[in-house]
């Protein structure tokens, strides 16, 4: 997270104009300047009133503001996206990228809070985690209830399906939920030289829980 919201690792001096983010990086054999960012661009999703079986979570609209609002004063242009059902979730996500996510010296951040839930597979194999709409069905209640979630939640194999589609330099996608590590499979490289990764194209993914954890509505995320 530090390498995708500031530039104060290097030995620099940040310089603005307009919305875009500069550095300055010396070396020996003098100094350049280095254009980070063109624009800033987050959406934030949150579910807090679910209507099929899962516990409602009043904690995600402040969540939600308090998150854009650290995010507006860092420069991002904020979106939000309050009780999406699939359908809006869907969209929600895909116009997002279609209006921001085609310029390469764009950043990007998604943020999901909401509840997330792990399946693992009968046949064995990876554990597969899901973002979870309004209206996606606890599929703790019975095995007519599994179906119907399969069917409605986002599973992070969708996610994956986003990031590759974006052409921005930098994306982080944040999940304030409860996931298994199978989600990490993606990403595996570690940066060898921030100065250097700066430049390339980074997808990053955090949760704030793992398969057996449980994440409190009073987020500290």
């Amino acid at each position: 997270m530090v390498l995708f919201f500031w530039a104060s690792a290097f030995d620099n001096s940040i310089l603005a104009a307009s919305r875009s983010i500069t550095i300055k990086t010396v070396s020996p054999a003098g100094s350049t300047d280095i254009e980070l960012y063109q624009g800033s661009y987050a959406l934030l999703i949150g579910v807090s009133d679910y209507t099929n079986g899962w516990p409602d979570l009043p904690g995600v609209k402040k969540d939600i503001d308090l998150v854009g609002k650290a995010l507006e004063e860092n420069g991002f242009t904020v979106s939000q996206i309050l009780d999406p059902d699939k359908a809006e979730m869907e969209q929600a996500f895909e116009e997002f990228i279609s209006d921001y996510g085609s310029d390469i010296n764009n950043r990007l951040l998604f943020y999901f809070a909401g509840h997330g839930h792990t399946i693992k597979p009968k046949y064995g194999g990876e554990a597969q985690g899901y973002i979870v709409p309004r209206e996606a069905p606890n599929p703790n209640l019975n095995k007519q209830s599994m179906k119907g979630f399969k069917r409605v939640a986002m599973s992070m194999k969708r996610i994956e399906e986003y990031a590759l589609n974006i052409d921005a330099k930098h994306a982080l996608f944040l999940f304030d939920s409860c996931f298994s590590g199978a989600l990490f499979a993606m990403s595996r490289a570690i940066p060898e030289h921030i100065s250097y990764k700066t430049a390339k194209p980074v997808r990053q993914f955090i949760t704030s829980g793992a398969a057996d954890e449980t994440v409190s509505d009073r987020s500290i995320f």
